[in-house]
């Protein structure tokens, strides 16, 4: 036997395995049916014959009975060599059945479509996935051929994936579109074999995947990369590290850095200017760690040097467990708009002619001072001044000269105060001071003396030389009322009782004594 199967008798005693019975069964099977009828034939002939050597006498009884054991022996070999083989037989049957198994629920329950059709693009057979991705019923698709599914226009692709086919036995990967039975498309990727059936006719197996997410995906990925290289906002990715891994082209316009200048840089070397102050940086990642995002405005620095106003929107990209994978911080150039502000503002709060703070601005200040006053005890002064003899010389070489004067005038009275102080225009020829953080009182009447004296000196329009004065009325707070609209009313009726008093004077507001009396004279 161990000849017959090409083995050794050390192989047979051992045993045989489940793929060894099964390969020996598959290439000997007609071999061993041919020994077992030759056997059989060869066992029955002798027997036949030493019978009747027996009866002629030729053979004794002790020889005849060794040659039945001995025949029994080759029974006994025979029917063994037929018994292993029946139980091989089951076992492959078995190994057969249970392979079908398996692969008959991959089929049904694969996730990819699945289906094998004739060389005319018939179906034969095919899967539920198959049928799920097509929306036809199985009696549907067992009448439709291959291209009611296939829309025309890959008429051209097909014929060279057929010829691949043909040529090669295989086709695909390649991506087309099935027309449902509702009409719709959906996206599919193929690829397939060619086979061969019993018949010698030829079959194709192909496997088909609805790829409809991954076209959605594909769809908003492509979406959000237009969006980033084309966004007018410049756009920053750094890893959790805060090192660059991509910036967008109005990145590279706004800073003026290249591309390949940012990547892998650290946010950290981002020029940056003194106004944020060295604590930014730490406020700025203690909020992203609370918050996950900051928003405000900074100012930062171009590649040239220059400043510039910025917008930032910072945000945390979190992945598994909260943890922060990557940042993005995206930014707009809003230096004209904060330029746009800061024109919109000095208008709303500064003298148009002599760019003075006006009668809003000197609101806001005054309360700040009258605040001031009370944190250090030290009063300050607000002095309503108006100009003497003024309106003769508009009217006699006109606006244009008057505006002149009052830029002059406008130049001398911030020259006459400290850098603390304040002058304001409420227009025409009214003027405003405050003095502030006054040790005592004759410091506020040196400045008064000062500012007297600066209006008097001779001031010039075109050739002619014009000679005015100034009437001013003060009032101290504290003891006066800390209000800001109070103060202005005292110090105004106080500037009237120095004109009556003469002009080119000041009067000094006490609220225990008559307003009328002067304190001082020129």
């Amino acid at each position: 036997m161990a000849v017959f199967f090409g083995l050794t008798p050390s192989a047979i005693q051992r045993g045989l395995s489940r793929d060894a019975v099964a390969a020996l069964a598959s290439a000997s099977a007609r071999k061993v049916w041919l020994a077992m009828v030759i056997a059989s034939l060869a066992l029955t002939e002798a027997i036949v014959s030493v019978m009747g050597m027996l009866l002629r006498g030729r053979i004794t009884y002790d020889f005849l009975l060794t040659g039945l054991v001995a025949s029994v022996l080759v029974a006994s070999l025979v029917s063994g060599i037929v018994l292993t083989f029946a139980g091989a037989l089951r076992r492959i049957n078995g190994i057969l059945a249970e392979s079908e198994e398996k692969l008959r629920g991959l089929y049904e329950l694969s996730p990819l479509g699945i289906a094998l059709t004739d060389m005319q693009g018939r179906y034969v057979e095919f899967n539920e996935a198959f049928r799920r991705i097509c929306g036809y019923p199985e009696s549907d698709l067992k009448v439709l051929d291959y291209w009611a599914l296939t829309p025309e226009k890959y008429r051209v692709e097909e014929a060279r994936q057929l010829e691949s086919l043909k040529s090669t036995g295989r086709y695909g990967p390649y991506e087309k579109e099935y027309r449902r039975r509702d009409g719709s498309l959906v996206p599919i990727r193929l690829n397939g074999v060619l086979v061969a059936g019993r018949n010698g006719s030829r079959y194709i197996w192909s496997i088909v995947e609805d790829i409809s997410e991954q076209k959605r995906v594909e769809t908003r990925l492509k979406l959000a990369a237009s969006v980033f290289e084309h966004s007018l906002e410049g756009i920053v990715v750094a890893d959790a590290a805060a090192n660059i891994i991509d910036v967008n082209r109005a990145f590279t316009q706004i800073m003026g850095y290249s591309r390949d200048e940012m990547l892998g840089r650290n946010v950290s070397q981002f020029p940056s200017t003194e106004r944020q102050g060295p604590e930014f940086r730490g406020f700025l990642q203690e909020t992203l760690a609370r918050e996950g995002y900051w928003r405000g405005e900074l100012w930062s620095r171009r590649k040239n040097g220059e400043e510039f106003a910025a917008m930032l929107t910072v945000c945390c990209v979190r992945g598994e467990h909260r943890k922060v994978t990557h940042y993005i911080g995206v930014f707009s150039d809003i230096t004209l708009q904060k330029a746009h502000e800061q024109q919109l503002w000095n208008m709303a709060h500064y003298d148009v002619l002599t760019g003075l703070p006006n009668r809003l601005l000197l609101e806001d200040r005054t309360s700040h001072a009258i605040r001031q006053a009370e944190r250090s005890g030290k009063p300050m002064a607000l002095c309503y001044l108006d100009l003497d003899g003024f309106k003769p010389v508009n009217d006699t070489w006109g606006h244009d000269a008057g505006d002149q004067l009052l830029l002059e005038m406008a130049r001398r009275l911030k020259d006459c105060v400290r850098g603390g102080d304040t002058v304001a225009r409420l227009g025409g020829d009214e003027f405003v001071l405050l003095l502030v953080e006054l040790a005592h009182s004759q410091e506020c009447e040196a400045a008064l003396q000062r500012i007297l004296q600066a209006v008097a000196r001779p001031a010039y329009c075109g050739a002619q030389a014009v000679k005015l004065s100034a009437s001013i009325g003060v009032t101290m707070c504290p003891p006066d009322d800390p209000d800001p609209d109070n103060l202005v009313r005292h110090a105004d009726q106080a500037m009237y009782v120095a004109k009556q008093l003469g002009k080119n004077r000041y009067h000094i507001f006490k609220p225990e004594q008559d307003w009328r009396q002067p304190c001082c004279n020129e």
